[in-house]
């Protein structure tokens, strides 16, 4: 969360915007928790039992065990999410 925090604040110049964007993303995990199966199956896209949710520009990479949601990635949505998942990406 670190590294999306710094990464916001230098291409927007703002930490006000640095910190909503860490908000948003706060929320989204918040919903997760509660509700795991809220997200978009994607076992074909990022492998069994993978979903995933949007949130801003950032898509959320999860998966469900039991009533628990496993954040496994927080991906920008500009990025190359194929060949991140598969370690191709620079």
């Amino acid at each position: 969360m670190d590294d999306i925090w710094i990464h916001v604040l230098t291409e927007s110049g703002s930490p006000q915007v640095a910190d909503d964007a860490l908000d948003a993303l706060a929320r989204s995990f918040l919903a997760l928790a509660r509700f795991p199966g809220i997200g978009r199956v994607r076992d074909q896209a990022f492998g069994q039992g993978r979903r995933s949710l949007v949130s801003g520009d950032y898509l959320i990479i999860y998966m469900v065990q039991g009533s628990d949601a496993w954040v496994m990635r927080v991906i920008h949505g500009r990025r190359d999410i194929a060949a991140i998942l598969s370690g191709d990406a620079t």
